[in-house]
């Protein structure tokens, strides 16, 4: 099997009841025309992920069906810790 390396390019912070994303400043010019969208997806790595026992989660919503595929889920038990999410931008800091 091929091994793959990730490279974090940023960190999350949080502060005073906000989420940023601090980039690191070589990664700096790679914002340019960010600031004309309103959304952008955020791959990250769930740190603090533990092993999936199971690829089912029994209910996990209460209106939703009674199992559901981990991969249909936000749940951090998962086969490997890599995610995606659709964010808002506030601003994009220079």
């Amino acid at each position: 099997m091929n091994k793959m390396e990730v490279h974090p390019i940023g960190t999350i912070a949080y502060v005073e009841g906000e989420f940023s994303i601090v980039l690191n400043p070589e990664y700096a010019p790679a914002l340019r025309g960010l600031d004309g969208y309103s959304h952008v997806q955020v791959v990250w790595w769930f740190d603090r992920a533990e092993d999936a026992d199971s690829l089912i989660e029994r209910k996990p919503y209460t209106r939703g069906p009674e199992e559901l595929g981990v991969f249909a889920t936000r749940s951090p038990m998962r086969p490997n810790p890599i995610a995606v999410s659709s964010v808002d931008i506030a601003y994009v800091a220079k």
